[in-house]
């Protein structure tokens, strides 16, 4: 629009597709109108004038019209509608409501109302000879609120609570920069009462206060305030910071113009102040506000002090310190296509029992290669997509103050990272014990242990096994009742003799009972049941999957089956009292989960549902004596839980 005449028709500014701007080019200054009033709800653009808005001169009507531009020498008045609309006044004192969608509000001063959405509101550096105030109606309904200034950390000077003439307490801050005057932000109802004796107030929202020198201030405010013995409401306005390249306007130029290995950035914490350190330019936070210690695109340093730091890194090579403390160094992988990078960790700390820091691996134990570099340790993922990380845990081998480390693989499993005495680095699981006796043996097995040829063998006595691995491992119990509960990974259990219980999960798993009465679940895989007709009882509870079994040591037409409630039964025609023989398929004839799809018998493939059939009360004595046999036997699957 670039006139200040009114015309005799309005005029129709059509944007048809796509995302339009309507811009307000013409300065009013010397007219009758005191800015432009551009309403997307109501479609039309008027001259604004003292009168009420029923009187403002119509000067054009809009149709699919999404953005506004006013006048940086005007006072607008600026309305969005339902989509998501840019409304920049541009300068001049505004009124902008944003009402429904995630809306961007921008004003050097006046009123901005966001509405319904997440809105975005951006506060203009003061360009009057004269302080100016930005009112941000806040009908705390939205749970962020999300404020920029274009103003660096510095210049914002004060942050404090005012009671309202409403009753509520506002929240107001005050921004000057060099050579400028002041801007007053009053962020409006910010804290409001809470019942009716008025003791305390309760936050309406939370904050997120953008600086035009790289900082996210998540804003740290009690969410309740309650009033103190002198009748005050104490506030201490605290932040955490995140740096963001992408908001430091005043080193764009340095990283567009730096080879990427030229730019030095560092992210501090320090007991004087945290600060963040680019190119020769030092930006030094106060005692309220503390630095996330979270990288950025470029090549890092990370620096943690005496306390207790968390040491993010996502991209780039980067180097994390830890410092005194107990940290956490997370690393993760944002982007899997990301070209080779390494992080460095230097977890030394001297003192003479330094606590015990954690790494956070994007990736599964098992997945994870761990190898030598002088005396450096290095992890890295042997499968896509992480696998172009490396993981250099720097002097490792050489000095024990850099050894206090955990490590917490991505299915949040502890696990302890140590030197053998030939000095070779080696994953342990704080309860793995893989030591087999005997005797009685409770075996624990994770997914850092290595197991010979990927196998365990328990040998006699009543043993426990537990792998919560995602290996391919072969476990047996060895004579004796034994116990396996396997629930990751695909598994061959073998019970080997005696009255054996087999657990697997979600793998194609083999389970075999041996000799015995045995209780065999295999899970939701796709599982092979083996059993030989002289393995005496086997009771069988699967649980999904395209499931078989395997059946040695007897003829197809030897076979029957009997279907009893929801369960089957498979004997043998040739019953021998010396020679038991019983298989229990648990809901096996009910449940399509349940049921076993596949059966060999010999080498023989059938079909369950084609063997012949004994009538189930005619046989119920041989079903009572197959439930006879596992009456006193065990604890079922779900009782084993607390055992491990």
């Amino acid at each position: 629009m670039f006139t200040a005449t009114l015309p005799e028709a309005p005029s129709c500014f059509d944007g048809g597709d796509g995302e339009d701007l309507i811009i307000a080019e013409h300065d009013l200054t010397g007219t009758l109108y005191q800015g432009y009033a551009i309403n997307l709800q109501k479609k039309e653009v008027r001259f604004r004038i003292n009168e009420k808005e029923n009187f403002w001169p119509l000067i054009a009507n809009l149709k699919e019209i999404e953005h506004i531009h006013g006048h940086m020498k005007t006072s607008d008045y600026l309305v969005g509608n339902e989509k998501n609309n840019i409304l920049n006044g541009l300068g001049g004192r505004d009124e902008i409501w944003g009402h429904e969608g995630n809306d961007t509000l921008i004003l050097e001063q006046g009123i901005a109302y966001g509405g319904g959405g997440i809105d975005h509101t951006i506060i203009l550096k003061n360009t009057q000879a004269h302080p100016v105030t930005v009112r941000i109606d806040d009908d705390g309904k939205e749970a962020l609120s999300l404020i920029t200034f274009q103003y660096r950390y510095e210049e914002i000077k004060d942050v404090t609570l005012h009671l309202n003439d409403r009753g509520q307490y506002d929240l107001q801050m005050l921004l000057k920069a060099k050579e400028r005057q002041d801007t007053t932000v009053i962020i409006k109802n910010a804290y409001q009462f809470e019942g009716a004796e008025k003791n305390q107030l309760l936050s309406s929202s939370a904050y997120i206060f953008n600086t035009s020198d790289g900082l996210s201030l998540f804003a740290q405010f009690p969410e309740v305030i309650q009033k103190n013995a002198q009748g005050e409401f104490p506030f201490i306005p605290r932040f955490q910071a995140q740096y963001t390249t992408l908001l430091d306007a005043p080193h764009q130029d340095y990283f567009k113009t730096q080879e990427p290995d030229n730019i030095r950035l560092s992210l501090n914490k320090s007991p004087d102040g945290d600060f963040v350190s680019v190119g020769k330019d030092t930006l030094r936070l106060n005692l309220n506000t503390q630095l996330v210690l979270n990288d950025t695109p470029f090549d890092d340093i990370l620096n943690g002090d005496r306390q207790d730091n968390l040491l993010i890194s996502s991209r780039g090579n980067d180097k994390l310190r830890g410092g005194k403390g107990q940290d956490i160094y997370q690393i993760q992988m944002k982007d899997s296509a990301q070209a080779e990078r390494t992080v460095s960790i230097d977890n030394r700390d001297d003192q003479a029992e330094p606590e015990v820091d954690l790494l956070m691996l994007p990736v599964k134990i098992e997945d994870l290669k761990i190898e030598t570099s002088g005396q450096h340790v290095i992890l890295s993922p042997s499968n896509a997509p992480q696998k172009n990380l490396r993981i250099k845990l720097l002097d490792f081998i050489r000095d024990k103050a850099y050894r206090h480390l955990m490590l917490m693989d991505v299915d949040q499993q502890l696990f302890e990272i140590s030197l053998n005495q030939e000095k070779t680095p080696y994953f342990s699981h704080p309860q793995s014990h893989v030591n087999e006796t005997e005797n009685a043996d409770f075996l624990r097995i994770y997914g850092g242990d290595f197991l010979a040829d990927n196998t365990l063998d328990a040998k006699e006595g009543n043993d426990n096994i537990f792998d919560n691995s995602d290996r391919l491992h072969t476990l047996r119990g060895g004579e004796g009742d034994d116990t396996i509960v396997a629930p990751k990974g695909n598994k061959k259990l073998f019970g080997d003799a005696g009255h054996d219980q087999l657990f697997s999960g979600q793998g194609d798993d083999e389970l075999n009972g041996g000799q015995g009465n045995d209780h065999l679940s295999g899970g939701k895989g796709d599982d092979i049941y083996f059993i030989h007709r002289h393995d005496d009882r086997t009771h069988i509870e699967d649980n999904g999957g395209n499931d078989k079994i395997v059946l040695t040591g007897m003829a197809l037409k030897d076979l029957r089956v009997v279907k009893k409630d929801q369960d089957m039964y498979l004997f043998s025609a040739q019953e021998d009292a010396q020679t038991p023989f019983s298989i229990k398929i648990k809901k096996g004839a009910s449940s399509s989960e349940h049921k076993i799809e596949h059966l060999s018998v010999n080498g023989q493939v059938a079909l369950i549902e084609e063997i012949a059939s004994w009538d189930a009360n005619e046989k119920q004595a041989f079903i009572d004596q197959h439930h006879h046999a596992f009456l006193f036997q065990g604890v079922p699957f779900s009782e084993l839980g607390g055992v491990f």
